[in-house]
């Protein structure tokens, strides 16, 4: 049974959850409360077996902290997201998002060599283990409109925000 190791920690907007594997972080998620989050974590990663690892994960997490100083901080980690391979084109494709820009869904199928999977990227999107450090919240409708993410409209619209406020 694999192991992997969590840790939580506030952030501006509530909370911040990071797991990792032997390989790396396996899943970034964030929210209002610490709870809902390790409860989400527990479904997404089951059979595995968790343990809690504030003291272990502390680097990880000091890593990502940067990024709410400096929302263009180069944050270099070991990645391990589980999915399929079209998911794993659409994460690598959302990686190469620079800070303060977003896209479409559209474009991002387009980029992938796939134009009419629009959809499909979407679902990709949503599916994204790895909030912030795969950028899924600087996709958005093809009018601009912010859609789905996974934590929420609202730390999607904050997330824009403090980095196109950076830009300015």
């Amino acid at each position: 049974m694999e192991r992997l190791r969590y840790a939580t920690a506030p952030y501006p907007m509530g909370q911040i959850l990071v797991c990792v594997s032997e390989e790396g972080i396996r899943t970034l998620l964030l929210g209002p409360e610490r709870e809902p989050l390790v409860q989400e974590l527990a479904d997404q990663v089951a059979p595995a077996k968790l343990s809690e690892d504030g003291e272990g994960l502390a680097a990880v997490l000091a890593t990502i902290d940067r990024y709410w100083h400096d929302p263009h901080a180069q944050i270099v980690l070991p990645l391990d997201p589980v999915g399929t391979t079209f998911q794993h084109q659409v994460w690598k494709e959302l990686e190469r998002i620079p800070s303060g820009a977003t896209i479409s869904y559209g474009e991002l199928a387009r980029r992938l060599g796939q134009p009419r999977a629009a959809r499909a990227v979407a679902k990709a999107c949503g599916a994204n283990p790895i909030l912030l450090l795969i950028p899924c919240h600087r996709v958005v409708g093809s009018d601009g409109s912010l859609t789905g993410f996974r934590a929420g409209i609202e730390i999607k619209k904050w997330l824009l925000q403090k980095e196109s406020s950076i830009l300015s």
